[in-house]
């Protein structure tokens, strides 16, 4: 989700760990790899994605503590059949494992 990745790095400043010109660079990259087919933005199916987090907050949130973007980023991965999933937050990751996305370590 773009916005969740505009987000983090607007989060990233607001807490002293990026600069502008990292959050720039960084944002100039997504927008590159978005340009050159790298990454490409899925068409969804919105009622099949909401039909998955309503499945995944009634079976996870009360045991991970679930946030509502967390259970829609990864329900989004879970209805494209994402091959791989990436997030840097902890819970995240917790609820991306407990479905059976492919979570990337790095």
């Amino acid at each position: 989700m773009r916005f969740e990745f505009v987000n983090d790095l607007q989060l990233k400043r607001f807490l002293k760990s990026a600069n502008p010109d990292q959050v720039s660079a960084a944002r100039a990259l997504l927008e590159e790899d978005l340009r050159s087919g790298v990454l490409v933005a899925p068409v969804m199916d919105w009622p099949a994605v909401f039909s998955e987090v309503v499945k995944i907050a009634d079976q996870h949130t009360s045991v991970i503590g679930c946030r509502s973007l967390d259970i829609l980023h990864c329900a989004m991965a879970k209805v494209l059949s994402a091959a791989e999933f990436v997030s840097t937050d902890g819970r995240q990751r917790k609820l991306a494992t407990a479905i059976g996305l492919n979570l990337i370590s790095f």
